[in-house]
């Protein structure tokens, strides 16, 4: 099982995901001494982040490709796994998780674990006249955005239009992504 905490460095159990750490999560949503980086909203932070972390997977000699092959290896042996971070001001099993809007990239990261470990990311997209059809295992992340256009289980029919063609195109440069993982 996979817990966040909002317990920061104060605990000594567990891993800590904030700032500077190799998972922390470089897009800050107030100001902060710690990055360089442009205060944006929460969601912008972690739509950047989602695409930040997957980048830093295809390189093996990241630390933090290693430290998630170190946790998805924890998962398939069952093994407990608690993440810390200072923005999660609540504890979120992500074993029993339906997904909402997230609060911290620890979910983020916990996400990608599982994608990674059920190979959720191996779907294909169909394109015929003015749809989309995607079938198989569609990722946690992109569930939100195309729950709404579900026909049957494991199968989504989205009209074509400006809107659900950048969904598209985001859905696929990040599945490439996933594939590009090696883990």
């Amino acid at each position: 099982m996979i817990k966040i905490t909002g317990n920061g460095k104060k605990v000594q159990s567990g891993i800590y995901i904030g700032r500077p750490s190799p998972l922390g999560n470089p897009y800050n949503t107030k100001p902060s001494s710690i990055t360089n980086q442009k205060t944006v909203s929460l969601q912008e932070s972690l739509k950047k982040y989602r695409v930040y972390l997957i980048k830093e997977l295809i390189n093996k000699e990241s630390k933090s490709y290693k430290i998630i092959k170190t946790l998805i290896q924890r998962v398939k042996d069952n093994k407990d796994i608690q993440l810390n971070c200072w923005c999660c001001y609540k504890e979120y099993d992500m074993d029993n998780f339906i997904y909402q809007d997230n609060q911290c990239h620890g979910q983020i990261i916990t996400e990608v674990i599982y994608d990674l470990i059920n190979k959720t990311y191996e779907l294909d997209i169909i394109e015929f006249g003015d749809k989309y059809e995607i079938k198989g295992q569609i990722p946690v992340f992109i569930t939100p955005w195309i729950k709404t256009f579900q026909t049957k289980e494991g199968e989504y029919i989205i009209e074509r239009n400006k809107t659900n063609d950048n969904i598209i195109i985001k859905l696929k440069y990040i599945i490439d992504l996933y594939k590009m993982i090696e883990i």
